[in-house]
């Protein structure tokens, strides 16, 4: 376990990557959409890349797994909550 300072970096390199994550993709009902192109994913084919819109301008810049990307952070969220106790 680290010392509080460590512990409060981690927290916002993770608030950070949260950030980061959520603005280039948005929930929407059982999809997650790329923010720009606005093509959707489900959670089920998560190990599958993304196809975005042909024109979308971020789609060589985001990550291909969303879903996967949501599940590490999830990840570090309760890693981060169980260094607190």
């Amino acid at each position: 376990m680290g010392t509080k300072n460590e512990t409060a970096l981690a927290g916002r390199e993770l608030d950070t990557a949260l950030e980061l994550h959520h603005r280039s993709w948005t929930l929407d009902g059982d999809l997650y959409r790329c923010a720009n192109c606005k093509r959707g994913q489900l959670a089920s084919f998560s190990s599958e890349k993304v196809v975005h819109a042909s024109d979308c301008k971020v789609k060589d810049v985001v990550s291909d797994h969303p879903w996967q990307d949501l599940a590490r952070l999830i990840t570090g969220i309760q890693t981060s909550q169980s260094n607190l106790a």
